[in-house]
This record gives C-alpha cells, structure tokens and sequence, in this order.
C-alpha cells in the first residue's frame, strides 16, 4: 500500500517514496497484543485493509488526522505529553532501537532510509547509555590489566584481546 494523494478532489492511492519505504519491520513482543487488538477491531479482513480509516471508512486526510482520531485526547489518556505528534512516535520508536543496541545500519534498514543522515537524528547521547559505556570500558580494563600483569586469559579466551562486548 502506498501513500495517498488529492487528485481533483479525491483521494488517490499512489506508490511510496522509494523501494526502500515498503518493508516488513519486526515489532517488540510487547507490542503484538496491542496490534492484534487494533488489527481485530478496526481493520478489515483483507490484506490490503487499511490499518487507519476515516469516518467514512476511506484514509484519513492528512489535513483532519487530529481530529479524524481524536489525536489530542488519545495523546491525553497515553499519558504523552501534550503537542506529541504521530511523527513523534516513529521518533521514539526508532530511538529505543539505537537505545536497544541497533547499528547505524540497521536503523537505517529498519526505517527505510538510504542516507546515514536520517538515523543519525535517532541516536541521542544519553546518561544511561554513558553509564553503560563506561561499565563496559571498565570491564575491557580490568581484563586487560589482569592479562598484562600476569594473568590468565578468561575462560572465554578473550583476555588480552580487544574485543567488542555484546
């Protein structure tokens, strides 16, 4: 399914950005329930069924997507803060993926864009992510002193080389 278009005062499907805007994308398990309930109760039983409908069943204006679902009290009752807009959970969703660990490159496969420019927006610095960073470091020195000074590789094998930690 593509994206959509006003042609002469109709809505007109027309095909996506580019060959990389139709992909399969694997969801958190956490988030199946949420789909299939959605999928269950407001989308029709053939495969190219529109995920969001309009009053009259057609797609959604762009125009009147806020108030076509209601998306300021919808946003309310998620417990969002006011002025989150629809991009913004693509944005939230592509950076818990970099959170999760999620190369460049994957962002990149996973949102559908050719450029490294786009992910780039979605790999914030965080405290968290500095804390875990430093707690690796620390393991990789520690292991690495241990080596120099006369100890025994780990188990693993890994000792006095340098390798990335998962």
């Amino acid at each position: 399914m593509g994206r959509s278009r006003r042609d002469q005062c109709r809505l007109v499907v027309v095909p996506p950005k580019s060959d990389t805007s139709e992909r399969g994308v694997t969801i958190p398990e956490v988030l199946v329930g949420e789909l299939a309930a959605h999928l269950n109760k407001y989308v029709g039983p053939d495969d190219d069924a529109l995920l969001f409908v309009g009053e009259r069943g057609g797609t959604p204006k762009r125009g009147s997507w806020r108030s076509t679902v209601k998306w300021t009290s919808r946003v309310a009752e998620a417990g969002l803060p006011a002025g989150f807009t629809f991009h913004d959970l693509r944005h939230t969703g592509n950076h818990l993926a970099s959170m999760s660990g999620a190369s460049t490159r994957e962002l990149m496969q996973r949102m559908g864009h050719s450029t490294m420019r786009a992910p780039l927006i979605y790999q914030h610095a965080t405290d968290e992510r500095a804390r875990e960073i430093a707690v690796r470091l620390n393991e990789v020195v520690e292991r690495e002193t241990k080596v120099r000074d006369g100890g025994t590789p780990d188990d693993d094998g890994t000792a006095g080389v340098l390798v990335p930690v998962p």
